[in-house]
This record gives structure tokens, C-alpha cells and sequence, in this order.
């Protein structure tokens, strides 16, 4: 059962689950926690457009670009969809 399990576990650590890991590695490094909210939000925000956005290629059949600007400065980010 254990093997089995250690399986699920493997599967899982693709690049996906690595790149989730550097950037939750990289949020945990700052020393601001409003800052950290922010960049949370950023990233929520940026993969909720992205989903939204694929709905609408799926519609229209067109292909979608996503850029994200973030200004640490200001503790804001913006992001376009074309």
C-alpha cells in the first residue's frame, strides 16, 4: 500500500508541481506579507484570466496572449489579454 502511494506521489512531481514549489520558495523569501498577499493575488488573478480567456479561444477559436507587468515598488501588478 505504501508503494502505491509513493507512486501517486511521483506522479505528481512534474514541472508544474516544481515550478510551484520555486515560486512558493521565492514568495516565502520576502519580508513583506502585504507584499506576498499581492503577489498571491497577482497569480490567482493572472490563472483565473487565463481560464477565462481559454473559454473564449475555445469559442471564438482564436489564440489568447497573457502579459504581466509587476511593479514591486508599488506592490502592484497589471496584466493585458489580447
Amino acid at each position: 500500500m505504501r508503494f502505491i502511494k509513493s507512486l501517486k506521489k511521483l506522479e505528481k512531481n512534474d514541472v508544474f508541481s516544481i515550478f510551484g514549489e520555486f515560486v512558493a520558495n521565492k514568495v516565502r523569501d520576502l519580508n513583506s506579507s502585504h507584499l506576498q498577499s499581492v503577489i498571491q493575488h497577482t497569480i490567482h488573478t493572472v490563472l483565473l484570466e487565463a481560464e477565462m480567456e481559454l473559454h473564449n479561444v475555445e469559442i471564438h477559436n482564436e489564440q489568447a496572449q497573457l502579459t504581466v507587468h509587476f511593479d514591486p515598488e508599488h506592490s502592484s501588478a497589471s496584466y493585458t489579454v489580447t
